[in-house]
């Protein structure tokens, strides 16, 4: 007998192999495409041409009109918005298009984007403001301590469910227990 399965927000499209689901799939990918590709390279194609404009201090419609852009970071590093959208679509939507089999590689490919936009941050500091370098810079090294942690759950647990399951596990990692790793996690972050 074959399982027939339904759109939650609307029970009478039947998913899969209809041509209702294929138009919805179809629509969901343009939407994909639209937000984390299309809005990151809009920016790009606003800010372009606002380049020299902007090294060189002067006040054009455009560049006045991509202000919202521009106006929290320093001049040479106007273009920081877009790298900055692309992170985020990057870190809680490209990374889930890899299969949830693979999820240590989602959360290593986490782990080393967020390790560079760390050293980015730390080699430019693009906002105009001091405070703003410092909170984005102490946020990013946040995440770099939450991807490390994660990385060490996922170990530990893949550890477990081996053969030498807890002794191989508490042998490789030093921790006992899921919940000591957590603790550790909860207390560096405090402590940061």
């Amino acid at each position: 007998q074959k399982e027939i399965y339904f759109l939650r927000d609307d029970l009478s499209v039947i998913c899969y192999d209809t041509p209702e689901h294929t138009k919805l799939v179809s629509l969901m990918w343009f939407f994909a495409f639209i937000w984390p590709i299309g809005v990151v390279a809009l920016y790009i194609l606003l800010l372009y041409p606002c380049k020299e404009p902007i090294l060189l201090g002067k006040k054009t419609k455009l560049v006045e009109a991509t202000s919202f852009l521009t106006h929290d970071y320093e001049k040479h590093v106007f273009f920081w918005e877009p790298l900055e959208l692309f992170r985020r679509t990057a870190l809680t939507g490209w990374v889930l298009l890899i299969e949830e089999k693979y999820s240590f590689v989602r959360l290593l490919i986490g782990l080393l984007l967020s390790l560079s936009f760390m050293v980015a941050l730390l080699s430019t500091k693009p906002y105009v403001r001091p405070e703003d370098d410092l909170l984005a810079i102490v946020s990013q090294l946040l995440l770099v301590a939450l991807f490390f942690g994660a990385i060490l759950l996922k170990l530990y647990d893949d550890l477990m469910n081996t053969s030498g399951g807890t002794v191989a596990a508490v042998t490789a990692m030093v921790f006992e227990s899921e919940e000591q790793i957590v603790v550790v996690l909860i207390i560096v972050t405090f402590a940061m």
